[in-house]
């Protein structure tokens, strides 16, 4: 049995990734990653919880196939704003304004 340490570790990452999303106000792409790398800790979480109540893998593989068509349209969103931007700083784009 997992002792409460390991089951609340993903949790504190996706806590501390939240505040590095919210900070972070420069590069869309810095903010691309940090987005990713809270969906992984949270199929992190999702597969420990999974693993200790002994049920099927199915709900994170299809978790699993989101996050990547996710990422996949985050990454094209990416490239098309560097083609029409050619950079990917927030402050140089008209539609943040803040």
């Amino acid at each position: 049995m997992m002792n409460f340490k390991e089951t609340m570790m993903p949790l504190f990452m996706v806590l501390m990734l939240t505040f590095l999303y919210v900070f972070n106000k420069y590069h869309v792409f810095n903010n691309l990653i940090i987005a990713e790398f809270i969906v992984i800790s949270i199929l992190f979480y999702i597969f420990k919880m999974i693993f200790l109540m002994k049920m099927e893998n199915y709900t994170v593989m299809f978790i699993l196939i989101i996050m990547i068509t996710e990422s996949v349209l985050g990454l094209s969103l990416m490239v098309n704003l560097i083609r029409t931007h050619s950079n990917d700083f927030m402050k140089s784009m008209t539609i943040i304004k803040f």
